[in-house]
């Protein structure tokens, strides 16, 4: 099969396109083994524990998952054709494993109500890909603990956050000029709210959300401590494969306001389909996105955010696990 996908892209064997090849056979392999299991018989039905009065790593989340946030985290692999103010014109690689898991829940009336407890966490690395060993340029890690609370289509998140990022030593060699960033390393430790009010149904949603943060400690020391963003996401449900499996249409918007840049506005613009579990499911279990990113404003990559403005476009596979 590996062979037949190499037939199907008639790049000239240069050692930049080999590895693009192999990166589009990766990106293609979840779709290919999704649509195998969409079409396998529907496993045995277990005990419906909705209305348990409290759950311990309850299926799904009670918080939406945001198409197009830049801080969730996920698994993901992204390709961007980047352009910027500094050091980020490349073809960016970007590539994350992280993952939201709910810890405990104590239902509501209702099902998909209640209060929830959970932990999230991701390491995040992007990769100039044009280099011929594809340096490495930043790392991100990040970890928190979300609490949420939904009543209705109304849901409310605090979390606390941390982000800590690193520049890719091979980077750093290559550029002196990145020592414009000292050695201090780049983190914060950040208090978040959002509040989220979704519209509709399993068949077409629209969900509206917004809010803020405020780093309680950060390094450097003289980076600003404030920020706000909000969004929108749409969905349409177009097709089901049998009672195991829907695919919809997606999109989503998001728009962030940093104080560290004057507060400028990032913009951030996915859409695309997406591969998840049939109706009836736990809501926010486990899903396929492929999509295409498009993104305007100060850089999101640890220190380049402190100078660097990027736009890119590219697209990404995404499971949200």
């Amino acid at each position: 099969m590996m062979g037949r996908m190499h037939a199907l892209i008639p790049f000239p064997a240069t050692q930049l396109t080999v590895r693009l090849r192999r990166l589009v056979i990766v990106l293609l392999c979840p779709v290919i083994t999704l649509h195998a299991q969409s079409v396998s018989p529907a496993p045995a039905t277990h005990k419906d524990i909705s209305q348990a009065r409290f759950e311990v790593f309850p299926a799904g989340l009670l918080f939406p998952s945001l198409i197009a946030s830049l801080k969730e985290p996920q698994l993901r692999n992204s390709l961007l054709s980047a352009h910027s103010t500094r050091d980020l014109n490349t073809l960016v690689g970007l590539t994350e494993q992280g993952a939201s898991v709910a810890l405990w829940r104590m239902n509501g009336h209702r099902r998909g109500e209640g209060l929830e407890l959970a932990i999230q966490g991701s390491a995040a690395a992007q990769f100039d890909v044009e280099s011929s060993r594809w340096t490495l340029l930043n790392a991100d890690y990040s970890f928190s603990y979300p609490l949420t609370y939904r009543r209705g289509p109304v849901a409310a998140r605090f979390r606390y956050f941390h982000l800590s990022s690193h520049l890719g030593d091979r980077y750093l060699l290559l550029r002196p000029d990145a020592r414009r960033f000292g050695g201090a390393g780049y983190r914060r430790e950040a208090l978040e709210m959002l509040i989220s009010r979704t519209y509709g149904d399993s068949l077409a949603s629209l969900v509206g959300y917004g809010g803020g943060e405020y780093a309680y400690s950060v390094t450097p020391k003289d980076m600003k401590r404030g920020a706000l963003r909000g969004g929108v996401d749409v969905a349409r449900r177009f097709h089901e494969f049998g009672s195991t499996a829907r695919a919809s249409w997606i999109g989503g918007t998001e728009v962030t306001l940093t104080q560290e840049r004057g507060w400028s506005a990032g913009v951030s613009v996915r859409a695309g389909y997406e591969i998840g579990r049939a109706s009836g499911e736990a809501a926010g279990g486990r899903r396929y996105r492929m999509l295409v990113e498009l993104y305007n404003g100060p850089a999101t990559f640890g220190h380049f955010s402190r100078e660097d403005n990027i736009r890119y476009i590219g697209f990404g596979c995404y499971v949200i696990p």
